[in-house]
């Protein structure tokens, strides 16, 4: 009889670990689905906003290319739109309407930044001026300038729109020029 109590009692022990084995597994799966989850959430985000600053960063090189060439106006939000139109009217009177032309456009870097809702931008690109009318006082030399812009995009009505546009000179031609041939 004592024989089969100690059977009883190891067979007993086996099904007790066997079930706190199975329990932890049971545990232990529950958790591997719970963080799979997250992580194919995560992936999704992270795919999601990787899709949004590929639209963002050719926007922005879509708004550099229309800012040089006079049509950045379209790219703009409704209230910046307005700010904008009062800068323009104030320009024009000043400069009679007269606009250089663009040629050797060239961007070297575009950084993508999202802010709450919207995304800050930073460019810098190299592009050369011809003069107002395409003319130029001495045919062959063109203004060559480096430029930066930090540019705020939000989504109005469906659409990343510029609500803000801070274009500042980095260096002219020249001085880059001088800079590299002195060393």
């Amino acid at each position: 009889m004592q024989r089969l109590d100690l059977r009883i009692i190891l067979l007993g022990i086996a099904i007790l670990i066997l079930a706190i084995v199975s329990f932890n597994l049971y545990l232990s799966s529950n958790e591997t689905k719970e963080e799979n989850k997250e992580l194919k959430e995560e992936v999704e985000r992270l795919k999601t906003v990787q899709s949004m600053e590929q639209a963002i960063y050719t926007r922005t090189e879509e708004f550099l290319r229309a800012t040089l060439e006079g049509g950045s106006i379209e790219f703009f939000s409704d209230s910046f739109r307005e700010e904008a139109e009062q800068q323009l009217e104030q320009d024009e009177e000043l400069h009679d309407g007269s606009r250089s032309q663009m040629e050797n456009f060239e961007i070297f870097n575009i950084s993508v930044r999202q802010m709450d809702e919207a995304y800050q931008v930073y460019a810098i690109y190299k592009v050369s001026l011809t003069g107002i009318e395409g003319e130029l006082e001495n045919p062959g030399q063109q203004p060559l300038l480096y430029l930066t812009s930090r540019i705020k995009w939000i989504e109005e009505e469906g659409e990343w729109r510029v609500d803000a546009h801070e274009l500042e000179t980095l260096a002219s031609g020249e001085e880059v020029e001088e800079a590299i041939s002195n060393g």
